[in-house]
């Protein structure tokens, strides 16, 4: 290595030839270039590569920020030079895994006087305040200076929560409020119960036990449910309605398809079909059902009594009568009746069941609202066509 003084040489960047003029720590250095082709192999190498590279994205994706967090530089020195200097610790390799600390990113850096910041985060209206305390007298700042804030991609707040995601499942904080559903990158958020979770999808390289021995039968079981759960539902919300389980979901700050599932997983078998069908909740909601509702006739044509002498608030007598069907030969094509007569008031409606379908049938009796906003839970009866 080389230490230039000659003037004329402070313009010189890059290579030339085999020597490589670059400038550290204000003054202008000459070495000689590296064997054209050569590429250390080392653990050592390979880690250091893994992490410049994933600072050089940072970089990159924050790219206005730091422009205007790093104003004061060292001579020849870039925006991103500057953030990747002052960074270049927060990337730690282990195992094959990444991992970045984002405590401790910082996207600018000055003589002004760091203010004491709290940043409070409005699910209502997805805006995040900031609010600062008054500084001391000696503090070296302005009354005029500004706050600015760096929004990262979402699974850049994760981390900054989950430091360090190792193998098992960490829980998310609640001020997350549950808006991270599916993958993100090689990271899956999911809800159970009231709390929102997150897992690693996979080691980067690394095959998954089940990819390398193949499935247990138990697993293989539970595979085909939630292949059938899942399928069950889409055709439900084109054969049927997407409204039903979207008004469930919304009551409780979840996903339809999420709600749907854990209301109904446990009544699919192992064979992919619907084996609990009086356990079924073919709907949910918050309309109350009538008291003594009563299903009679010999089909097609079925009669349906309720009584309804309590005074709601939250019903009304206009609300409908709805006749969701699970025909017993082909139960995995959720219908509803055709020619349903009915209104709430009127204690008394009536559906028919298209016999060409099947003669045995799931009949699950629901009412909704004059806008079809809002529906109500549901009652199994279980019916025959007898002409």
């Amino acid at each position: 290595m080389a230490r230039i003084i000659s003037d004329p040489i402070n313009s010189y960047r890059g290579r030339i030839g085999k020597i490589s003029y670059y400038i550290r720590k204000c003054e202008n250095m000459a070495r000689k270039s590296s064997s054209a082709g050569k590429i250390s192999a080392s653990p050592a190498a390979v880690a250091q590569r893994t992490k410049f590279g994933k600072l050089i994205k940072l970089s990159q994706a924050l790219a206005p920020a730091i422009t205007l967090g790093f104003p004061q530089r060292k001579r020849g020195q870039s925006p991103a030079n500057a953030f990747m200097s002052l960074n270049k610790g927060i990337c730690t390799l282990e195992d094959d895994t990444l991992t970045v600390d984002y405590e401790q990113l910082q996207c600018a850096q000055g003589s002004l006087t760091e203010p004491d910041i709290t940043a409070t985060y409005n699910t209502s209206t997805s805006k995040i305040t900031f609010e600062n305390t008054a500084m001391e007298g000696l503090a070296y700042c302005n009354a005029d200076d500004k706050t600015y804030g760096v929004k990262c991609p979402p699974v850049v707040y994760i981390n900054t929560i989950i430091k360090y995601l190792k193998y098992y499942t960490m829980k998310v904080k609640d001020f997350i409020n549950g808006q991270f559903q599916g993958r993100h990158n090689n990271l899956i958020f999911y809800t159970r119960g009231n709390n929102t979770y997150v897992r690693r999808y996979a080691i980067p390289g690394k095959k998954r036990k089940w990819e390398t021995e193949g499935r247990t039968p138990k697993q293989q079981a539970v595979a085909i449910r939630f292949k059938a759960v899942q399928v069950f539902y889409m055709t439900f919300a084109k054969q049927v309605s997407p409204e039903i389980w979207r008004a469930v979901a919304k009551t409780v700050g979840r996903h339809a398809p999420n709600v749907f599932f854990s209301r109904n997983f446990h009544c699919f078998g192992e064979e992919g079909q619907i084996a609990d069908f009086g356990n079924f909740m073919f709907t949910d909601g918050t309309l109350p059902l009538p008291r003594n509702l009563e299903v009679s006739g010999e089909g097609p044509l079925f009669k349906v009594t309720w009584q309804e002498e309590r005074m709601w608030k939250t019903v009304s007598g206009t609300d409908r009568l709805q006749i969701g069907v699970l025909y017993d030969n082909d139960s995995r094509i959720p219908r509803v009746a055709s020619q349903v007569k009915g209104r709430r008031g009127e204690l008394h409606g009536e559906f028919t069941l298209d016999e060409s379908i099947g003669k045995k049938a799931h009949v699950y009796i629901f009412f909704c609202n004059e806008t079809g906003t809002r529906f109500s839970a549901c009652r199994y009866f279980h019916v025959k066509i007898n002409s």
